[in-house]
């Protein structure tokens, strides 16, 4: 809590550019982690939480997923480690990446 977290997404509302927040995160409820001045709205969902974020690299520890009506800023993501979504994305660490050859 109170770490720096870096949030991206389209925000589809506000503005279609690709756009980012960092600022320090803070709890919402047992189960989510809050963004207070995040200004990401609707068509950002899903986009990575980095925390630390390095030369635009960085573990994804939460997803962009909901926020207030009615409130012009603040996204809440998922607290994804420590919970059953962290083995996904144990899983997916361990998958090859690499672009197979497509068929000609």
């Amino acid at each position: 809590v109170g770490s720096f977290a870096t949030a991206l997404g389209y925000s589809s509302i506000d503005d279609p550019s690709f756009m980012h927040c960092q600022e320090p995160m803070v709890t919402e409820g047992p189960s989510n982690w809050w963004l207070a001045g995040c200004e990401l709205s609707s068509g950002s969902s899903g986009g990575p939480w980095c925390q630390p974020i390095d030369g635009g690299n960085g573990p994804v520890i939460s997803v962009n997923s909901w926020g207030y009506v009615g409130r012009s800023s603040g996204m809440a993501g998922p607290k994804l480690v420590g919970s059953t979504a962290q083995c996904l994305y144990l899983k997916a660490d361990d998958l090859d990446a690499t672009p197979k050859n497509p068929a000609s």
